[in-house]
């Protein structure tokens, strides 16, 4: 598994265009993903990457994905 990050950059609600997808397809909703101002995503600890919210993502490509566990330990590590 792993655990979800949000590109900013890409994320329709962090551009002010208020989206909330990736916050209603999450069955762990104020659990492991938060929402603020303009629907604005924030993915929490508590992320189990069961990548929900990176298919229901509407942008091309996905504002929303999960990294694998492993690649978070390589970077924690590094």
């Amino acid at each position: 598994m792993g655990i979800a990050r949000v590109d900013k950059q890409l994320c329709l609600s962090w551009q002010g265009k208020s989206c909330g997808v990736c916050y209603r397809a999450c069955p762990l909703q104020d659990k492991a993903i938060i929402v603020g101002f303009m629907e604005q995503p924030e993915v929490l600890d508590a992320c189990v990457g069961c990548g929900l919210c990176e298919s229901s993502c509407i942008q091309i490509p996905q504002a929303i994905k999960i990294i694998p566990s492993h690649t978070l330990d390589q970077l924690r590590s590094s």
